[in-house]
């Protein structure tokens, strides 16, 4: 689930898919069918994209007030 967010460019979901997947991940015995570094290096990614759009919808927001002061 987490890696069909990611490639549909949906970060928000990919973060908590991911994360849930990390926590199965460090709670299975025998958990050679996933790599972790795949799981971690999706959620840096969707954690930069999330927090760009973030910063990027509030310097929007004060421009639009700046303008309008």
């Amino acid at each position: 689930m987490g890696r069909a967010a990611y490639l549909n460019g949906d970060f928000y979901h990919t973060l908590m898919w991911m994360q849930e997947a990390l926590d199965h991940l460090d709670k299975e015995i025998n958990n050679t069918s996933v790599n972790k570094f795949n799981i971690l290096d999706h959620l840096a990614y969707a954690t930069l994209e999330v927090n760009d759009r973030v910063d990027f919808c509030q310097e929007n927001r004060f421009l639009f007030l700046a303008r309008k002061y």
